[in-house]
């Protein structure tokens, strides 16, 4: 595979991992008004691979610590050409914690200084 190519494989992974990032996003596009604000985590998995995914309802009022160990939800919908891969981002209590070399440290709100 290559960057842009049309060439991938598919491999199987564990959909668990820890949380390298998030941010919340409160602009959103005309059309997308109901939609937010919402909460996207870059997850690290733990197979190998990232992840970029809207939290779900464990983080509900809350965005996840960097670090933060969470597991992967997948929800297919649809059949043929309608047929969607939703993925979201859920707390893990079970799962191991990260390396200490990816633990980073999360920006504050906006407006707060460190």
């Amino acid at each position: 595979p290559r960057c842009l190519g049309g060439e991938f494989t598919l491999e199987a992974v564990e959909p668990v991992g820890h949380v390298l990032s998030s941010t919340t996003i409160h602009a959103l596009p005309a059309g997308f008004e109901d939609g937010g604000p919402f909460t996207l985590a870059l997850v690290e998995l733990r197979g190998g691979g990232r992840v970029l995914a809207p939290t779900g309802a464990s983080f509900e009022g809350h965005r996840p610590a960097i670090g933060q160990a969470v597991r992967i939800e997948i929800d297919c919908r649809g059949r043929g050409d309608e047929r969607r891969v939703l993925l979201r981002v859920e707390r893990d209590e079970n799962a191991q914690p990260p390396p200490e070399t990816a633990v980073g440290r999360q920006a504050p709100p906006r407006g707060e200084k460190r």
